[in-house]
C-alpha cells in the first residue's frame, strides 16, 4: 500500500515533467525527495533506515539532503529496506518496463568543454583528432548508425562470434552474479547479444552496464536494450555518459551487492584505437578485481611486422578495400567538416606505422587528412589510428600486465578476433630482510 500511495503522490510531481522520453536521467534531487517521503511515511529515523539497508545513518542523511549521489547498489538496498520498487525510487516513474534503467552522467564529464577543445584543436596548425569526436554529436552518431546498416559492414559485425563467448563464460562463471560492462559501447549491439546469450543459459543474476561518451549512441543503446533483452527476465541496465579513460574516478557506480564477477568488454576494435594499451591497462583498469574478465575485439596482423611490403599488399587498409571503407570518409573527417570554416578540399590517406605500437608484433594503419582552405593554407590532422595484433605478442604482453589468456575466437577469415583474458594481480615481491650487522 505504501508503494501505491507514494506513486500516486509522486504522479502530481511528474505532470510537470516531460515524460515523452523512454529514458529518464536519474536526478539527484528527485531521489532525495522520494527518500525523505518514504522514510517519513514509515516513521523511520536515519539510524533505523541505515540499519535496515546496511549503511550508516550519515549516508542516508547525505543522500536525502542532496550531498551524496547514490550508486546503483545503494539505490537498490534503500529500495528493499523501504519495500519500494527500485525503479520508482530511482526515477519516480511508475510506468517503467520491467528493465530498471539507471541513466547517469559520470562526475566530471563535460561535453560542452569537449566541443570547445575540438574547435581549439582545429583552429591550430594540425594534430590528432581523437575518435571520440566522431560520435559526440547527433550527426556523427547518425552517420555511424547508417554505416552499421550497410549490408557489407553489417555482415562483418554479425559474424563476431559472441555466441561462442557466451558459452565459454557460462562454463567458467556458472551462476555467480555477473555484470557485463561495455566500454565505448556505442549502440551496444554486441553487449546485448552477449547478455542475451548468457540469459539463454539460465544465468539469472545479470546486469548490463554501458559506458560511452556519445549521449546519442548511448540513448539508442538503452532503447534497444529494453526491447531486445529477454522479456521473461528483469535485467537492470546501467547507462553512463562518460570517458572510460576516467573510469577509476567513478567505478563506485558499478559496485554491486555481494560477490560479483565482471566481464569488461571492448567491442568494435576500440582496444586497437587506444594510444597506449599498456597505460590503459595499468591506469584505466586499475580498479578491476581479481578474477574479473576482459573481452577485446581486435584486428589481426596480415603479415609479420618486419615485412612491410607484405603488409601493404595484404592488409585491406592499404590496398583493395571493401565498399564500406570508401563510404566512411565523410564519417571519419566529420569533426573537421562540421567544425571548420573556409574548407576547399579534404583528403584522406592511409600509412603504415610500425614504430609507435607498444605491444610487440603489432602495427597500425594511420589515417591522415590533408585539409586545404580557401585562403591557401594547408593543415594535416591524424583522424584515425587502428592497430593490428599478433596473438602471441598480445597474450605475452597482457600476461606481463596481470591478465591471463583464456581463449580467442578468430572470425572474418582470420582478419579479426575476440580475445578473453582474466585478471590476475601480480604477487608482490617478497620483502627482503636487512643483512645481519656484524660487530667489529
Amino acid at each position: 500500500m505504501l508503494n501505491a500511495a507514494l506513486m500516486d503522490f509522486d504522479r502530481l510531481q511528474l505532470r510537470r515533467c516531460d515524460s515523452s522520453s523512454p529514458v529518464r536521467i536519474t536526478k539527484h534531487k528527485g531521489i532525495g525527495y522520494r527518500l525523505r517521503l518514504a522514510r517519513r511515511a514509515m516513521g523511520l529515523t536515519y539510524t533505523a533506515l541505515g540499519e535496515l539497508a546496511g549503511m550508516s545513518h550519515a549516508t542516508v542523511q547525505n543522500i536525502e539532503i542532496g550531498r551524496t549521489v547514490p550508486g546503483i547498489d545503494t539505490v537498490e538496498r534503500l529500495a528493499r529496506a523501504l519495500s519500494l520498487d527500485p525503479r520508482w525510487f530511482a526515477y519516480g516513474n511508475p510506468d517503467l518496463s520491467q528493465h530498471a534503467v539507471h541513466y547517469m552522467v559520470a562526475p566530471g564529464c563535460d561535453l560542452i568543454k569537449m566541443g570547445q577543445d575540438l574547435r581549439d584543436l582545429l583552429a591550430g596548425n594540425g594534430g590528432y583528432i581523437d575518435d571520440t569526436y566522431k560520435y559526440l554529436d547527433p550527426t556523427g552518431a547518425g552517420q555511424w548508425c547508417a554505416l552499421l546498416r550497410q549490408a557489407d559492414f553489417a555482415s562483418l559485425v554479425s559474424s563476431v562470434p559472441v555466441a561462442d563467448v557466451s558459452a565459454k563464460l557460462s562454463a567458467l562463471i556458472g551462476k555467480v552474479p555477473l555484470d557485463i560492462v561495455g566500454l565505448g559501447a556505442g549502440t551496444g549491439k554486441q553487449e546485448l547479444l552477449l547478455s542475451n546469450g548468457l540469459l539463454s543459459k539460465r544465468h539469472t543474476n545479470l546486469r548490463l552496464v554501458l559506458v560511452d561518451i556519445s549521449q546519442p549512441l548511448l540513448t539508442q543503446a538503452v532503447s534497444d536494450a529494453t526491447s531486445f533483452l529477454s522479456e521473461t527476465r528483469s535485467v537492470p541496465i546501467v547507462a553512463i555518459v562518460g570517458d572510460f579513460h576516467e573510469l577509476p574516478k567513478y567505478s563506485f557506480l558499478l559496485d554491486g551487492e555481494g560477490p560479483r564477477r565482471r566481464v569488461i568488454c571492448m567491442f568494435g576494435y576500440t582496444f586497437g584505437n587506444l594510444e597506449n594499451e599498456i597505460r590503459f591497462l595499468r591506469n584505466s583498469l586499475s580498479w578491476v578485481a581479481d578474477g574479473d574478465y576482459f573481452l577485446i575485439d581486435v584486428r589481426c596482423t596480415m603479415a609479420p611486422v618486419d615485412r612491410p611490403a607484405e603488409i601493404l599488399k595484404r592488409d585491406p587498409a592499404f590496398g583493395s578495400r571493401p565498399k564500406w571503407h570508401d563510404k566512411t570518409q565523410e564519417f571519419i573527417t566529420g569533426p573537421i567538416l562540421k567544425h571548420s570554416r573556409g574548407i576547399a578540399d579534404v583528403g584522406l590517406a592511409a600509412s603504415l606505422d610500425r614504430t609507435s605500437c607498444v605491444i610487440p608484433g603489432s602495427y597500425a594503419a594511420e589515417l591522415t587528412s590533408e585539409v586545404k582552405y580557401l585562403d591557401g593554407s594547408v593543415k594535416q590532422f591524424s583522424v584515425g589510428y587502428a592497430k593490428r595484433y599478433d596473438l602471441k605478442g598480445l597474450t605475452d604482453c597482457m600476461s606481463r600486465e596481470g591478465w591471463d589468456f583464456i581463449e580467442h575466437w578468430p572470425y572474418a577469415d582470420g582478419a579479426y578476433m575476440l580475445g578473453l583474458f582474466q585478471r590476475r594481480r601480480p604477487k608482490p615481491a617478497p620483502r627482503r630482510g636487512r643483512p645481519p650487522i656484524h660487530a667489529d
